[in-house]
C-alpha cells in the first residue's frame, strides 16, 4: 500500500545524544545511529480518519469496520502496517497489536503451540547472539528447524538475502520474542530484558509481553520486574507506547498508581534529560490520566493524589507510606536495609524518597557504603543514585570508582550522580574537583567506547545551574572533543559546546564577581 508523502515527518537528526524520542507518542522508541550527521529520518504518522475509511471502503465497500469499531481499534488501525495486513486479510481487528499478529503466526505458520514455542525460542536466540534485526539464515534454522524455517520464508514472515534473513517486521520478530518471555517468569531478569530490547532502545517487545499475560499478579509482578530495570520501559509496556487507550492491560490500579506517580515525580529532577523523558512517557498515557500531571508546578500535586489512592492491598499500603515520607523524621520510620528489598517497588522508592531528603546521616552513609561493596547489581544502581544527592568528597570518591563497575547501569548511575553533585553542591571547589576527575578518566572510558561518556554529555544540561556552570564543565568538554576519534565524532561534541554556551553563558555574564 502506498501512502502520501504527507503522512512523513522528516527532520535531519543533528544532536550529539545517541537517541531521540519521536514527536508522535506511538511511536516513542529510541533510535541510535553511529554516523549522525548522513542520516535523515522519516517517521510515520498516524493515519487519518479519511484516510482510513478510504482505504477501507476501496476494499471492502464501506468503512463499518473502522465506523462500528471501538477506541483502541481505532488506534490499530491507524498505523499502516496494521492497516495493510487487514486490507491483504492477514489479520482481524483485534484489541492489541500482540494478539494481531499472534493470529497471522496461528493463520499462517502453524496453530500447534510448540511449533510456535519453537519459532520463539529462535527468534529470541537471534536478539541475544546477533543484537540485530538481521542474522545468519543458518543460525536461525539451526534452532527453529528447516521446516519452521521453511514456512516461515514461504509465507513471507521471513525474507532471506543471500546468507542472511530478517523478519518482514520488526514487529513480527517481537511478538515471537515476547511469547518467549512471557512463558516463563525465570526469564523476567535485567540480563534478558536488556537483550530483547537492544539495551533499553525499543520497547516493543516489553507491550507485546504485557498483553499476553492474562492474570493480574502475573502483569504486575512482569510490570515490576522491568520497572527495577526501566521505568521508561514500564510506562512504554502498560501503555503500548501509546496506543492502548484507555489502558486495558491486566494491571492492577495499584500498579498503574504507582507508576503514575514514580513518573510524575521525576518531572522535577535536576537533570533535564530525566524530566524530559519523564513527561514523554507520561505522554504515553490517554491525556486525561496524566493531564493534572504534566500541568503540575510542584511536587505537591503528586503527593496529594497519591495520598487520595485508597486500596486494601497491604503491598500498595507499605508503598504508598514510604513514598509519603516528605520529612527525614519520617524517612528514620524506615530502615536504610529496605533499599536492599527484592520488591523492586519498595526497593527504589526507597532510594527515590531518601534521594529527595534534605541529609544523609553518616550512620546510613555507612551503612549504603557497606553494602555497596557486597550486594547485587540493582542494589549497586540504587546505591549510587541515592549518594549523587549528598555532595561530599567521599561520595565523590565512591562514585568515580563506580565507573568501573562490571554492571553498565551502576556506570550509568554513578556517572549521573557525579553530574549531579557537580550541580548542586555550593561548593565551587567540589565541584572543579568532580569535573577535573571525571576528566581523567575520559582517555580511557572512551578507548572503551563506554556509551556513560555520550550519557555524561547529555547529562551536563541541568537545572537549576550554578552560575559558574558553563566554565566548570568546559575543561571537560573539551577533554572529550580531543579524544574523539572521528571528525564526525568531533563535530558532534563542538555542536554541544555552541548549545552549552547559548544555554549557560548569560548565567556567567550576569553573575556576582
Amino acid at each position: 500500500m502506498a501512502f502520501a508523502i504527507r503522512n512523513l515527518w522528516i527532520r535531519r537528526y543533528r544532536s550529539l545524544e545517541a537517541f531521540e524520542w519521536s514527536p508522535h507518542p506511538g511511536l516513542n522508541v529510541l533510535v541510535g545511529f553511529a554516523d549522525p550527521e548522513r542520516w535523515t529520518i522519516a517517521t510515520v504518522k498516524p493515519l487519518s480518519d479519511v484516510e482510513i475509511r478510504k482505504h477501507l471502503s476501496d476494499k471492502f465497500g464501506s468503512a463499518e469496520k473502522y465506523d462500528n469499531a471501538d477506541a483502541e481499534t481505532k488506534e490499530l488501525l491507524s498505523t499502516p502496517y496494521f492497516l495493510n495486513a487487514i486490507l491483504h486479510g492477514e489479520m482481524d481487528s483485534r484489541h492489541s497489536r500482540a494478539q494481531t499478529l499472534i493470529q497471522f503466526f496461528e493463520r499462517h505458520i502453524s496453530g500447534d503451540a510448540a511449533v510456535l514455542d519453537t519459532a520463539a525460542g529462535a527468534a529470541y536466540e537471534m536478539y541475544r547472539q546477533f543484537a540485530s534485526r538481521t542474522f545468519p539464515l543458518a543460525a536461525f534454522a539451526d534452532i527453529a528447524g528447516p521446516e519452521i524455517t521453511k514456512k516461515l520464508i514461504s509465507e513471507k514472515a521471513l525474507i532471506v538475502h543471500g546468507e542472511s534473513a530478517a523478519f518482514d517486521h520488526h514487529l513480527n520478530h517481537d511478538i515471537l520474542v515476547s511469547r518467549f518471555l512471557k512463558s516463563d517468569r525465570a526469564r523476567w531478569t535485567p540480563d534478558i530484558l536488556d537483550e530483547v530490547t537492544f539495551g533499553a532502545s525499543s520497547f516493543d517487545v516489553l507491550a507485546m509481553t504485557l498483553q499476553q499475560l492474562s492474570n493480574s499478579d502475573d502483569a504486575d509482578l512482569f510490570l515490576r520486574r522491568v520497572y527495577d530495570w526501566s521505568l521508561a520501559g514500564a510506562a512504554y509496556a502498560i501503555t503500548d507506547g501509546g496506543y492502548q487507550s484507555p489502558i486495558s492491560t491486566s494491571v492492577s490500579a495499584e500498579m498503574q498508581a504507582v507508576l503514575l506517580a514514580m513518573l510524575s515525580i521525576r518531572q522535577w529532577d535536576i537533570i533535564e534529560a530525566t524530566r524530559t523523558k519523564a513527561r514523554d512517557a507520561l505522554s504515553l498515557y490517554p491525556r486525561d490520566m496524566v493531564e493534572r500531571f504534566l500541568d503540575a508546578d510542584s511536587v505537591d500535586v503528586v503527593l496529594l493524589w497519591t495520598y487520595d489512592r485508597q486500596s486494601e492491598k497491604a503491598w500498595f499500603q507499605e508503598w504508598k507510606s514510604l513514598f509519603l515520607a516528605t520529612s527525614d523524621e519520617e524517612m528514620t520510620r524506615f530502615d536504610i536495609a529496605l533499599i536492599q528489598n527484592e520488591d523492586s517497588l519498595l526497593g527504589w522508592t526507597f532510594a527515590n524518597v531518601q534521594k529527595r531528603s534534605s541529609s544523609l546521616s553518616p550512620e546510613r552513609r555507612k551503612a549504603l557504603i557497606d553494602m555497596l561493596h557486597d550486594c547485587g547489581d540493582i542494589v549497586r544502581w540504587r546505591i549510587v543514585h541515592v549518594l549523587g544527592a549528598f555532595p561530599t568528597e567521599e561520595n565523590v570518591h565512591e562514585l568515580l570508582e563506580r565507573l568501573g563497575d562490571t554492571y553498565k547501569w551502576v556506570r550509568y548511575g554513578a556517572m549521573r550522580s557525579l553530574v549531579e553533585i557537580a550541580a548542586c553542591t555550593t561548593s565551587d571547589q567540589l565541584r572543579k574537583s568532580v569535573f577535573a576527575q571525571i576528566e581523567e578518566k575520559i582517555p580511557a572510558l572512551i578507548g572503551k567506547a563506554d556509551p556513560i561518556v555520550k550519557q555524561l554529555l547529555s547529562d551536563l544540561f541541568v537545572s537549576p545551574a550554578p552560575k559558574d556552570w558553563l566554565s566548570a564543565v568546559m575543561s571537560l568538554v573539551a577533554r572529550v572533543y580531543d579524544y574523539q576519534p572521528s571528525l564526525d565524532q568531533k563535530q558532534a561534541v563542538e555542536e554541544l559546546m555552541y548549545r552549552l554556551k547559548g544555554r549557560y553563558s548569560a548565567r556567567e555574564d550576569t553573575a556576582v564577581v
